[in-house]
């Protein structure tokens, strides 16, 4: 190759008499061999690659100051330049790979890799080319390097090692003084904020990056005119939020590449009870796919849930029309940042609650929040969206029994008129099904029964009466109950001639509904509802002898006379 043997020089200086060191003549070889290989350009970089890997008798300060010369000259936009430092045979061109341009720039980080002098390299780049390092255009020439090469010489940087991301946003912009990450346009921080690596987005694990992420969502939620923009050119573009969810799941470990999927096989949707059986699947299958690996950090909460927000506010589909909504999977990163397993000691809920009022959100918040209140406030957006009431209306319905009565007698004179016979399932009864499916129909301990010592927990008879309560205000239809308790005996196994194995949640859905909510009231939810006395004695013979199925006042009343006559004994 042309120019391959220039790179060598005299072991002895002209006049020299003296011996030189073997070290040091050793030294200079391994010099001179890294300069003629650099000078032989890209034909002999794999060469390169594998003496910088192997030989430590080389002087890496003095390697590094050629590479990044010839590196440096690889992503001029002189075509003679390029062509020069490219070796011989070369033609450039503007479609010319990156992977072929950056080849003296991976030599280059492999220095720094192997001889612990990567800070000093990428130092070295930010004073040698730090307008393709923030995809600007040069003061001396009129073009702008495309985004597509300065993000693939980023990427190269971020690939060489794990301790990249820090030391390049260390860097300090000459002209501006200002840190790295704020000397870049706004157009380029949200292009290189999404720079992966291995399936790994670095930069969004750097505390910087992730405050000024979270700034940005949280202008977007605050600010009206970001909320309904499609438009590329805007602040927070629908595709960048939506790969700004994805690389948070990806950062997590998360196999989520089927939950944004156009459709899903049709055997595991196919339902024959009007859907629900699919809805509470795709329940349990986004839960799976959003769960975050051990090995990982977890999910990064404050940036997911303003980014599903602001989607949700834009109506946004994922891939052409994902089978999982984004309120779905807004619900299911919400519900899993209440859980204390899983959030850590960083998460600020009370900025996220803020962004899921800001939004209007019930469901998010409610979901967030978590526990009896969360399930209260599930409840009240049930019937905000189906029953035409009002958040404070819908909440003294669910806590006071006082009011029951009158808000379902109103409800009935707004249907009056309306088609009672024939009922169908709506999304509300279908949230409601999986808020019993969550709360009661899920308990395994007798523990579960005082949700005091366990956080994000609800009392499983309170579970009960407020969903059948939100139920009953849904379902005017004559036939929803008897459709209910079907749905019910199906899912406990209850028959004529069977009892259920399911003895706690039969206790507490016996307590829902066979006895007054306290000694002061005689109102019987069963009696409300109209159920059959037939499904309430199956109940309460799948619950025989479990002291859970009376209330606690008479249970204590129960407990004493029978310490009282065994006394007596």
């Amino acid at each position: 190759t042309k120019g391959l043997l220039d790179g060598i020089i005299h072991l002895y200086p002209k006049g020299s008499l003296s011996l030189r060191p073997r070290e040091s003549i050793i030294s200079e070889v391994a010099n001179m061999t890294i300069v003629c290989l650099a000078k032989g350009g890209l034909p002999l970089a794999t060469v390169l690659d594998f003496f910088l890997m192997r030989n430590q008798e080389y002087d890496h300060a003095k390697a590094c100051l050629v590479l990044v010369s010839i590196a440096t000259r690889c992503v001029s936009r002189d075509k003679d330049v390029v062509e020069n430092a490219m070796g011989s045979g070369y033609e450039y061109s503007n479609k010319s790979p990156p992977e072929e341009l950056l080849w003296a720039l991976r030599s280059l980080l492999h220095i720094g890799v192997a001889r612990d002098y990567l800070a000093q390299v990428i130092l070295l780049l930010n004073v040698a080319m730090p307008d393709e390092l923030r995809c600007r255009k040069d003061e001396k020439l009129t073009t702008v390097p495309s985004m597509h090469f300065c993000k693939a010489i980023v990427s190269t940087i971020l690939t060489s090692s794990q301790g990249a991301a820090p030391l390049v946003l260390r860097l300090v912009d000459e002209g501006s003084q200002r840190g790295y990450w704020y000397s870049l346009l706004h157009s380029v921080t949200l292009e290189f904020s999404l720079i992966c690596v291995a399936d790994s987005y670095p930069f969004l694990r750097q505390p910087e990056v992730r405050d000024w992420a979270m700034e940005c969502l949280n202008d977007g939620v605050r600010q009206g005119q970001y909320l309904k923009t499609v438009n590329l050119s805007e602040a927070l573009p629908t595709n960048w939020l939506q790969h700004l969810f994805e690389a948070c799941l990806s950062n997590g470990g998360c196999d989520y590449g089927r939950l944004l999927a156009s459709e899903i096989d049709e055997f595991e949707l196919d339902s024959d009870d009007e859907g629900v059986n699919k809805y509470l699947s795709e329940i349990h299958m986004t839960m799976k796919a959003l769960t975050a690996i051990s090995k990982s950090n977890g999910l990064d909460f404050e940036l997911m849930i303003p980014t599903l927000l602001i989607l949700k506010q834009r109506d946004s589909l994922w891939n052409n029309g994902s089978f999982i909504s984004t309120q779905r999977m807004l619900d299911t990163v919400c519900h899993l940042a209440s859980r204390p397993e899983t959030i850590s000691s960083a998460f600020n809920g009370a900025i996220v609650m803020q962004q899921c009022a800001a939004t209007t959100n019930v469901s998010a918040g409610a979901n967030l929040v978590g526990g009896r209140n969360g399930l209260v406030l599930n409840c009240c957006d049930v019937l905000i969206q189906e029953a035409g009431i009002d958040m404070e209306v819908a909440e003294l319905y669910i806590l006071s029994r006082d009011l029951s009565d009158a808000i379902v007698f109103k409800r009935k004179e707004k249907l009056k008129g309306q088609d009672t016979e024939n009922f169908s399932i709506t999304e509300g009864h279908k949230k409601t099904l999986w808020l019993l499916s969550e709360h009661l129909l899920s308990i395994r301990t007798f523990g579960e029964f005082d949700p005091s010592h366990h956080r994000g927990k609800v009392d499983p008879v309170f579970a009960a009466q407020s969903c059948l309560r939100t139920w009953l205000l849904l379902s005017i239809s004559e036939n929803s109950t008897a459709w209910l308790v079907n749905w019910l005996s199906n899912q406990l196994g209850v028959t004529k001639e069977k009892k259920s194995q399911r003895r706690l949640s039969c206790a507490a859905l016996t307590r829902a509904l066979s006895w007054p909510t306290s000694d002061k009231s005689e109102e019987l939810l069963s009696e409300t509802m109209g159920m059959e006395s037939a499904f309430l004695i199956q109940l309460a013979k799948s619950c025989q002898g479990l002291i859970e199925s009376v209330p606690t006042h008479l249970g204590e009343t129960i407990i004493s006379h029978a310490d009282s006559t065994i006394g007596k004994q």
